[in-house]
């Protein structure tokens, strides 16, 4: 229950409702999830819409071991809680082994009579790997997610949905297009939202005798190695001229920590980064983002994925740095928005800083391309994917 799951579910949750007032529903998800933040934020105020039946406690740890394994939880739900209906929120790392296995097998996990919905977040083949390897492993998962046998498939990704449209990718289910998901806010004013994130004990005290008049830049969303956080940090940390504020939304992971080691970058001494290490719940994420001037969303082995986060980024018009492969690549040509790079080279991000803090134009949305996106990723729209016929 990290990220954005417990929002999703929450909305897939209401969408359901609103469709099926008296329907009977039971979310199976593991004990130990009921206490992580995202759950006690998004879904523990309205327990009373759902019923929880707790998942037996496995490990899920590996690329194939935990597809198997969730296969095994989705048998042990089925069994424990017979339905007509069964909503798999977030199927990428379940639909392609389901489909990839004879339908024989899959009934014997799900009866023929269950009808079986979920939403696939990233469909990589729309964007193929350079890679060999990859690529012939993308193919197997397109070849796997099309067999699957369930009613209807939700795409999040344009490019894979208009795939579908087109009949380039044939699949058994019944393919629909879901929307991101965002409440409908407008950041307030860098000196109030500062005044908010200290009132919830973000900064300390040395952190509270910077300079926040400077240019701050931000990587929203956990850090990670397959989100460039190493990339990033090397970038802004050797260029020590720079006058502005590196905001990292996470504890560093240790492999991170690992690479920027063997690079030699010494970042830790450095008062211009600023690491938050709370839980960013959802009135301090939208203060962070007021008090960004740049986003920055360098990823590397992240692609095939929608970035909620570059959208919001459209829909508030911030200046943007992304990487220009996969989803990231096609959506700044697509909303004329944000300065597409290869992130995965330290100097082009440092190039990027400089060209953007210096004071030259990047593209950004136009307000109406703001305007439009705000309305289609607003809850309405997300929720009225789920539960209807």
């Amino acid at each position: 229950m990290d990220g954005h799951r417990p929002r999703y579910l929450r909305e897939i949750i209401f969408g359901l409702k609103a469709h099926r007032r008296d329907c009977d529903l039971r979310l199976c998800i593991f004990d130990a999830e009921r206490q992580t933040p995202g759950y006690l934020e998004f879904l523990k105020p309205f327990e009373d819409q759902f019923r929880v039946c707790p998942l037996p406690n496995r490990t899920l740890e590996g690329r194939f071991r935990s597809e198997i394994t969730r296969l095994r939880l989705l048998h042990d739900c089925v069994v424990a809680n017979p339905c007509d209906r069964l909503i798999i929120p977030y199927g990428d790392g379940l639909v392609p082994m389901m489909g990839a296995l004879p339908k024989w097998m899959i009934r014997r996990i799900v009866p023929a009579t269950t009808q079986m919905e979920s939403m696939l977040f990233r469909p990589e083949w729309t964007y193929p790997s350079v890679r060999w390897i990859e690529h012939y492993y993308q193919r197997l998962r397109r070849w796997g997610v099309c067999r699957w046998p369930g009613w209807r498939l939700h795409l999040a990704d344009f490019n894979a949905w208009q795939r579908a449209h087109q009949k380039l990718d044939r699949y058994s289910a019944s393919v629909s297009l879901v929307p991101e998901v965002f409440e409908d806010w407008t950041h307030s004013g860098k000196k109030e939202a500062l005044e908010c994130l200290a009132s919830l004990g973000f900064f300390s005290g040395l952190q509270k005798d910077l300079d926040w008049r400077l240019p701050v830049i931000s990587s929203p969303g956990s850090p990670s190695d397959r989100k460039g956080t190493a990339e990033l940090v090397e970038a802004f940390a050797i260029q020590r001229e720079l006058e502005g504020i590196l905001l990292l939304w996470g504890r560093i992971p240790e492999k991170v920590e690992q690479v920027l080691s063997r690079r030699g970058v010494s970042w830790r001494d450095d008062p211009r980064i600023v690491v938050i290490e709370k839980y960013i719940d959802e009135q301090a994420f939208r203060a962070l983002f007021a008090i960004t001037d740049l986003v920055v969303l360098p990823y590397q082995r992240h692609l095939g994925g929608v970035s909620s986060l570059y959208l919001l980024s459209v829909i508030h018009r911030k200046k943007t740095i992304c990487d220009n492969r996969a989803w990231l690549g096609w959506a700044a040509e697509h909303y004329r928005h944000g300065l597409a790079i290869e992130c995965s080279r330290p100097e082009e991000i440092q190039r990027g800083f400089v060209r953007i803090l210096s004071g030259n134009s990047i593209p950004i949305a136009s307000e109406n391309a703001a305007a439009a996106l705000r309305s289609d990723c607003m809850q309405w729209e997300f929720r009225k994917c789920w539960g209807c016929d």
